[in-house]
């Protein structure tokens, strides 16, 4: 039914024990498939985390789910001080894996009101009103490169940034890299009055 009879975190405060998460995609995805995958900040935890699910059975019948959560903070760890900004999003379009730790939980684009109540149902992020990205404007279309305006409230005027994105199907996510075009254009310049000085 979804209720948690054995966990490895059972003797902590946050023990999954006696809580039923017959709700989540990736169990009953797992109950009808077999198996299931599916990202979500965890309700109790909340701890982002991808979490791998594969039905168990008993006398050739279906006895319950085994699930493995990963917990996915250490890639925004990895990523940090790079200068480029890395960011993931879900298959709706919202972030929830990101270098800017503002723009997480935001979408790339407005999300129709159907869909957000549908997400919600599913308790994905937990409660976490989902806003969008100041809706970042493209200002030109190319293969998987393109360009971006995201207005920060903090910030008078827009940033721009080149944008690449590409697709992960098995998981059905978007990898996106953000280049702030200021410094791209203040790193051309340095190199140009290097290479004049030499």
């Amino acid at each position: 039914t979804g209720l948690t009879i054995a966990t490895s975190n059972w003797d902590r405060s946050h023990s999954f024990i006696d809580k039923n998460f017959g709700f989540r995609p990736y169990f009953k995805d797992a109950k009808q498939r077999g198996e299931g995958r599916y990202f979500a900040l965890g309700t109790t935890s909340r701890q982002r985390g991808y979490y791998f699910s594969h039905a168990v059975g008993l006398s050739n019948k279906f006895a319950g789910v085994i699930v493995i959560k990963i917990n996915l903070a250490d890639i925004e760890t990895a990523w940090s001080n790079r200068g480029d900004d890395f960011l993931i999003t879900d298959e709706d379009g919202i972030i929830f894996l990101s270098t800017q730790s503002n723009w997480t939980y935001r979408s790339m684009q407005p999300i129709p009101l159907e869909r957000l109540v549908k997400i919600k149902q599913s308790r994905r992020y937990a409660g976490e009103s989902i806003q969008t990205l100041n809706s970042p404007k493209i200002e030109n279309q190319l293969t998987n490169q393109n360009q971006l305006n995201i207005q920060e409230r903090n910030e008078k005027k827009p940033r721009l940034y080149l944008h690449y994105q590409q697709a992960m199907p098995i998981a059905g996510w978007t990898i996106h890299i953000l280049t702030d075009t200021q410094r791209v254009n203040d790193s051309v310049i340095l190199r140009t009055a290097l290479a004049t000085l030499a």
